[in-house]
């Protein structure tokens, strides 16, 4: 057994840096996670507000929450900051709008306006007076 082995067993100091510094590890870690999570929700959060979506719903399908994903010529539409749910009555064949630096998403029905979504992100209010 060598004397550093035995050392760090039987000093106190040195479980207390390892605990200090097994701490400040974690804490970065959390911390840098969170910073990227909302850095990652902002560009996304920024992309579909200077986006344009106009498209016929060809396919719909539930999540287990109950919001819907929606489908345009086999191709999944995915809206990251709209959320729409099985209870709003959308159906095949309903159009969806919005305009580029739109803050609000329009459900279009035989062409009159069925439903508008507001958005449910954080930062929206950040781009509306961008």
């Amino acid at each position: 057994m060598s004397l550093n082995h035995a050392n760090s067993k039987t000093n106190p100091k040195f479980k207390v840096m390892n605990n200090k510094k097994g701490k400040i590890i974690l804490m970065t870690a959390f911390v840098t996670i969170v910073i990227g999570y909302f850095i990652f929700t902002y560009i996304k959060s920024k992309t579909e507000f200077e986006t344009a979506y106009n498209f016929v719903i060809t396919d719909i399908s539930a999540t287990p929450t109950k919001s819907l994903n929606f489908y345009s010529s086999n191709k999944e539409i995915t809206l990251w900051n709209y959320i729409i749910s099985e209870n709003q009555g959308l159906k095949i064949g309903d159009s969806i709008c919005k305009k580029e630096n739109s803050r609000d998403l329009y459900v279009f029905r035989k062409g009159e306006m069925f439903l508008k979504v507001e958005p449910t992100g954080i930062f929206f209010p950040c781009f509306e007076n961008f």
